[in-house]
């Protein structure tokens, strides 16, 4: 399983204690001339903002648990693609991309397969490929594309294969 939730972690951490460090920094008057302690300053806050951004998408992890061991809704404009893949040996995969916090979770059955935070990339295609089931077993690849201007804003739409075969579709304009 991917998960990309303990290195946002730690990145996280990283900017907020490099940001008070630089804003400490600047307070003790260490840095000679006042461009260098200005640049101290903003370096430090803009790495506060980040740090505090990153927590925040932190929170809106869909499959964090809290403490009660409850799942939260997950906020945000989620895209949903769920289908049936098997004969005689069903499997239920489920596609979750939220568009505004960049969290992209795949489950079969109820058990996460892929957990992956999806903030800026210059691929235009995102491809997630894996196998399931055990007797019968079927190779599942699902694509995402996006368009190359103002994707933020823009329908993403999102194909399921099944062993090659198109299985489900989704246009990226409807949101969960």
């Amino acid at each position: 399983m991917r998960n990309d939730r303990p290195k946002v972690l730690l990145a996280s951490g990283a900017f907020l204690l490099a940001g008070v460090a630089a804003v400490i920094w600047f307070f003790i008057g260490l840095s000679s001339g006042p461009g260098n302690k200005a640049t101290w300053l903003l370096s430090g806050l803009f790495a506060i903002f980040v740090g505090v951004l990153l927590t925040v998408i932190l929170t809106k992890d869909p499959h964090r648990e809290s403490a009660t061991g409850k799942k939260p809704n997950a906020p945000g404009r989620a895209h949903l693609l769920e289908f049936t893949v098997g004969d005689r040996e069903k499997h239920r995969i489920s596609y979750r991309w939220d568009q505004v916090w960049g969290w992209l979770t795949v489950t079969v059955d109820g058990d996460l397969v892929m957990k992956q935070l999806v903030t800026y990339t210059f691929r235009l295609v995102n491809v997630v490929e894996f196998a399931v089931g055990e007797a019968e077993r079927h190779a599942v690849r699902i694509e995402k594309r996006r368009p190359l201007l103002a994707s933020f804003a823009q329908p993403q739409p999102i194909n399921a294969f099944v062993d090659g075969v198109l299985v489900a579709r989704l246009d990226g304009a409807s949101a969960v």
